[in-house]
């Protein structure tokens, strides 16, 4: 099969990434396993005094119309059915369809005993919902600060194990055009800028991200500050699926606070043989 490209700019694509809600979902799981459900409903609240403390000082200044648009907006965006009542002194949202957890269950994602403390947990925090890519950076602060480095990279090895099967199958049943099935649906659905070439021939898969969606939200916060190696998550993540199935994973992190990389899939097999 001739190389193939593919060439994507964020304008290409609407930023509605909802696989994030199946690995927040294991990223849950995971503190409930390690740690117990007071850490799991501790980082929820962390996240929200940190990441919705705009949110936070909205609804003090305008009020639950703050709260209201809030709402409106996380629905109109994710989907789902809920209504909202409003009057002077209380807000009463009835959800019909929770999106996170109606996409969970279409995909066949677990869903964290205490996923439900999204809602419970945050709201209590004055917002519902959360935020994914700043939850993960927050996240990792908060394993680094309770366990170090080594507590980090030990939840980047679950999150790989535990949510990645869809990554390891494709590759397992496709070969090297399990990457490019993969991150074909991935990058497109997080709107990202991005060059992807698969080249069979060589045995060479190449992501050139131009702007990493991700990172590129966390540069934008002006009120948290990103985990210092955010970005290594995905070198860890991938690797982990892919090297025991025969391939080499390069990656280029030169440029990521510029919200930029390059990742490289080799076939070892293909490429000691010749082709």
């Amino acid at each position: 099969m001739p190389k193939q490209v593919m060439r994507r700019s964020a304008a290409d694509n609407e930023y509605l990434h909802k696989d994030f809600h199946g690995a927040l979902s294991a990223a849950l799981q995971y503190l409930d396993d390690r740690f117990g459900p007071d850490a799991v409903r501790e980082f929820l609240r962390r996240f929200t005094l940190s990441y919705y403390a705009p949110l936070r000082q909205d609804l003090q200044r305008r009020g639950l119309v703050a709260l209201r648009e809030h709402f409106e907006q996380l629905y109109a965006t994710e989907g789902g059915s809920a209504s909202i009542t409003l009057s002077d002194d209380e807000l009463v949202m009835r959800v019909e369809a929770c999106p996170a957890v109606t996409h969970l269950r279409a995909h066949g994602y677990p869903v964290a005993r205490l996923f439900s403390e999204t809602t419970r947990t945050v709201n209590e925090a004055l917002c519902e919902g959360t935020d994914f890519i700043p939850a993960y950076s927050e996240l990792f602060k908060y394993l680094e600060a309770k366990g170090g480095r080594d507590a980090v990279l030990d939840f980047w090895n679950y999150l790989s194990d535990h949510f990645l099967t869809n990554l390891r199958d494709l590759v397992e049943e496709h070969g090297l055009r399990g990457c490019w099935l993969y991150w074909t649906h991935t990058l497109n659905e997080e709107a990202a800028d991005f060059t992807m070439e698969l080249d069979e021939e060589a045995g060479e898969f190449r992501i050139i991200m131009h702007h990493c969606p991700s990172k590129g939200r966390l540069l934008e916060l002006g009120h948290v500050e990103p985990y210092h190696d955010y970005c290594g998550h995905c070198d860890v993540l991938y690797r982990r699926v892919l090297e025991p199935l025969g391939f080499e994973c390069i990656t280029d992190m030169s440029e990521c606070n510029r919200a930029r990389c390059v990742f490289i899939v080799r076939d070892r097999l293909r490429r000691a043989s010749g082709g």
